[in-house]
């Protein structure tokens, strides 16, 4: 019995020793292969992204029209007739308003009567003249003819005299009837002179002028009293109702023009630098959502009085839809270049080495120490100007433990 408990103490023993030496080996083992493990450094590498590091310049805009037009009566009335709203678009030349005023018709009704009788008085007048002129003219050659033929018969009688046919008195007698008709027809040459030269007809001609020209007159002041929108634009203000009496000059309407809209700003000093040699500027339109184009009109050449602002005026080229109106707050947008988005990578990638920076790049399975020129920075991120492509894989963790052409392995 004693021998058989130490036979087994022993195999104990023995198997205790023999377990041992087997977990030491493969401790032994392990601690061998640690060293190849470590030859393999694990990182983690990310893309450069493309970020923006700044915000974009602007500065506020006031949309203005391009014209404002105050309508006013041109002539006194009662007004009959609204023919327009706030609102409207209205084209130049439509009809707003509707005015009635009874001395204005009843004074063209009398001159339009007036140019009618002096019309046809002229009208007689001429028939008239031209009667007189053809019955003179007739009378004169009738005259002559007469005198004609007694001269021819008066050669005859001087014939007869002196062959002592007749006696003196018949000649002396168709001599007096020659010289009667040379003084009727002197007469009527003169007469007929004179009614060429007639200013009854010349001075009914002024007259009949004097009436036109009053006749336009009157006629201007009837069509003031249609009031008319003197330029094509969005009716903005209304006074006045119908049945109101109007007097000449009184405001009625305001009409403004938004095609085109003006954009109008004010720049410091040293913003000048950016619209220097530029025509056109993007306009941020916030409550529309849009960014509309816009064309420098003039900047002015000395500082606002008071201020220290340099006046801009831009014309809006696109608002055919008329979505755009003034008064909406806008933003004219002088440079956009630091809200462009350049190549970054994290703050963390990167590391100084006399006095040059450089982040690590997995290439081939090693990490490659490369020289890079940074640009801005923010908290997270910094630019990178050159040294990198956007393929590039750039370590962001792990970094710290490496050196150029280390052996690394990427984490997923």
């Amino acid at each position: 019995m004693k021998r058989n408990l130490f036979t087994r103490k022993i195999l104990f023993v023995f198997c205790v020793t023999l377990l041992t030496a087997l977990l030491v080996a493969c401790a032994a083992k392990e601690v061998n292969t640690v060293p190849v493990e470590d030859k393999e450094k694990r990182v983690k590498v990310e893309k450069p992204m493309l970020l923006s590091m700044g915000e974009t310049l602007v500065t506020k805009a006031d949309i203005v029209p391009s014209q404002e037009v105050s309508v006013v009566a041109e002539a006194e009335g009662t007004m009959v007739a609204r023919k327009t709203q706030i609102g409207k678009l209205v084209k130049k030349g439509d009809i707003l308003f509707t005015i009635e005023n009874s001395s204005i018709d009843l004074a063209l009704s009398k001159l339009q009567l007036e140019k009618e009788i002096a019309r046809k008085r002229l009208d007689n007048a001429k028939i008239e003249y031209d009667n007189s002129v053809t019955l003179r003219k007739m009378s004169l050659e009738k005259l002559e003819q007469q005198k004609l033929i007694l001269e021819r018969e008066m050669e005859r009688f001087q014939q007869l005299y002196e062959a002592s046919a007749i006696p003196k008195k018949e000649l002396e007698a168709i001599e007096d009837q020659i010289k009667l008709l040379a003084l009727d027809i002197k007469q009527g040459k003169e007469g007929y002179r004179q009614l060429l030269q007639n200013q009854d007809l010349a001075l009914m001609e002024v007259q009949l002028k004097e009436l036109d020209i009053a006749l336009q007159d009157i006629s201007l002041k009837q069509d003031k009293l249609q009031i008319r929108a003197p330029i094509t634009g969005v009716i903005t203000e209304l006074q006045g109702a119908v049945g109101m009496k109007l007097r000449g000059g009184e405001p009625v309407a305001k009409i403004e023009s938004h095609q085109p809209l003006y954009a109008r700003a004010e720049i410091a000093e040293h913003e000048l630098i950016y619209v220097q040699n530029r025509k056109s500027f993007p306009l941020q339109v916030t409550v529309l959502n849009e960014t509309l184009d816009s064309q420098l009109l003039f900047i002015s050449p000395s500082p606002k009085s008071g201020k220290n602002g340099y006046k801009m005026e831009l014309q809006i080229a696109n608002n055919h839809n008329h979505k755009l109106l003034p008064g909406m707050s806008a933003q004219l947008v002088l440079s956009d270049d630091r809200s462009q988005e350049v190549m970054t990578v994290p703050n963390s990638a990167l590391f100084r080495d006399a006095d040059e920076y450089h982040v690590f790049t997995v290439k081939e399975g090693k990490a490659v120490k490369t020289l890079v020129e940074i640009g801005r920075r923010n908290k997270e991120y910094v630019e990178i100007i050159s040294g990198l492509t956007s393929e590039d894989a750039v370590v962001v963790l792990g970094q710290n433990q490496l050196e150029d052409g280390d052996i690394v392995v990427v984490l997923q």
